[in-house]
């Protein structure tokens, strides 16, 4: 009896915090990612958590245009069925990234450098934008990553104008602000 009762209280508390994750995915939007980015696990150089290939399963942003998401459990799926992926590999002396499969199959970025923040405790790297599937330079987001629920990534993605005299009123007073957000799982 004492056994079945450990054993139903183990799997309820196994229950609990796979719902707990899931909750998240579940109702990803801007508001609950921004919540989830607060309370997510910070990130130092040299942690082998980091390390190792992310696969994008949802994203959501808000700005002047409105809020948007999007989600699928497989990895969000790019036009041509290929999914957008992270790759960071290195050491405790340098981190690196690539961006694998952005727009389309074999569009890849990088290696850029990651920049670890410690006393915010995300690691940080550049990401291109793209306009029409090509690079467009006038602005960049800066992901700024945590760990969240085990093996997953949260990213939150603030806006860089780059050249301002190539983009609207609107773009440039987004400049530095998190735009977005978008949730890796291994």
């Amino acid at each position: 009896m004492n056994r079945l009762f450990a054993g139903l209280l183990a799997f309820a508390a196994f229950s609990g915090a796979s719902s707990a994750s899931a909750d998240v995915f579940d109702d990803y939007t801007f508001d609950t990612a921004s919540s989830a980015y607060a309370s997510a696990v910070s990130i130092v150089q040299g942690d082998s958590q980091l390390l190792g290939e992310w696969t994008l399963v949802a994203a959501c942003s808000r700005s002047y245009r409105g809020d948007f998401s999007k989600k699928d459990p497989n990895g969000l799926g790019n036009a041509d069925r290929s999914v957008p992926q992270l790759f960071f590999s290195g050491d405790a002396g340098a981190t690196t990234v690539r961006l694998l499969n952005q727009v389309q199959r074999n569009q890849n970025q990088g290696p850029v450098e990651v920049v670890f923040y410690e006393t915010e405790g995300f690691a940080s790297f550049a990401q291109y934008s793209y306009r029409a599937g090509r690079i467009n330079d006038a602005v960049f987001f800066l992901s700024e990553c945590r760990l969240f629920e085990g093996a997953q990534l949260l990213c939150a993605k603030r806006f860089y104008v780059n050249k301002p005299g190539e983009v609207n009123d609107e773009q440039r007073r987004l400049h530095m602000q998190v735009v977005g957000y978008d949730l890796y799982r291994r």
